[in-house]
């Protein structure tokens, strides 16, 4: 058994070591706007144009929204729209690893203002780190980009995959009697470490 907890652990270990060089990296530059590196919203790339479009055939905001984007030849996940009561205009803003489209759409001269802003390497692993699709204070909600998916998965098996990997940690340091002082204090540290921010804030200060 603790053959194979040891091979679980390595292979866990490497298959998950780029996402979670990613996931540092990109954590450090959201801690730290100060660096250097961080400071890629000043870099942007900001480029306008105007497009011909014709008025989509959906009603729904979305899907509106979906339709011109396929027009416009263009992809990522749809945040927001906005409709106007007269309905010869509708505006949407499509957010990508690295990209932000903002359209704004004159219906009745089937006309588009499409701009983008474009960050570079260091944008794109800001951006990912907070990239979900989905926001706590909007139930409805929802990923409407298959790319937006796919990396939401990849999160959760990333946090699963880490699970394991401390389980497997846990059970493989019990099994090895040498220095098990050292190791009990190191949890410790950890365990209390974690409750003092989940619990001790409440309770100090």
């Amino acid at each position: 058994m603790q053959k194979y907890c040891r091979k679980i652990h390595i292979y866990c270990g490497l298959a998950l070591l780029p996402l979670i060089l990613l996931f540092s990296v990109s954590g450090l530059m959201l801690n730290n706007p100060g660096w250097n590196i961080t400071q890629y919203w000043s870099q942007r790339q900001e480029t306008t144009s105007e497009r011909i479009i014709e008025p989509p055939r959906a009603t729904g905001d979305l899907e509106r929204a979906r339709e011109l984007l396929r027009q416009l030849g263009l992809s990522g996940e749809i945040e927001r729209t906005t409709s106007y009561p007269e309905g010869d205009h509708f505006d949407f803003q499509v957010v990508r690893p690295g990209r932000i489209i903002e359209v704004k759409c004159d219906l009745a001269e089937k006309k588009a203002a499409v701009k983008q802003i474009q960050t570079n390497q260091w944008g794109v692993l800001s951006m990912l780190h907070t990239f979900t699709g989905v926001r706590q204070n909007d139930p409805d909600k929802t990923r409407n980009w298959i790319m937006t998916t796919i990396w939401s998965a990849t999160i959760d098996a990333l946090a699963l995959g880490l699970i394991v990997m401390v389980l497997s940690s846990l059970y493989l340091s019990i099994l090895d009697e040498e220095r098990r002082g050292l190791k009990l204090s190191a949890l410790s540290l950890g365990l209390l470490t974690a409750i003092f921010f989940v619990y001790g804030l409440d309770w100090l200060f």
